[in-house]
């Protein structure tokens, strides 16, 4: 299994076609919208307790998903970042094709 480093910011799956005839794992970012977020709603919430002050909240996310465009589901990692103070998270999607933990495929 070959590893590339990540794409630039925002692929569609189609465009990575050759890749995958040549067994090539790539995680692509994908742009947030409404149906992502629905699925990781109950993580978009403040963590119940007192804030952290000083590290950042982490959370992942791993689920399947279809795009319009997408022939099948793939697997979608979502990381969820509370800042020390904020009032809303920073998320990030991933569509891979890694079979790793979802904090794994972030991190790559």
């Amino acid at each position: 299994m070959r590893f590339f480093a990540p794409m630039p910011p925002v692929h569609s799956p189609r465009s990575v076609g050759g890749w995958k005839r040549r067994a090539v794992t790539v995680p692509i970012r994908l742009p947030a919208n409404s149906v992502l977020k629905e699925k990781i709603s109950h993580r978009l919430t403040p963590p119940v307790g007192r804030p952290l002050q000083t590290r950042i909240e982490r959370f992942h996310e791993d689920f399947g998903d279809q795009g319009q465009s997408w022939g099948k589901p793939r697997r979608v990692s979502a990381r969820i970042e509370w800042p020390p103070g904020a009032l809303f998270p920073r998320v990030g999607f991933i569509v891979t094709n890694l079979l790793v933990e979802p904090d794994w495929v972030v991190r790559f």
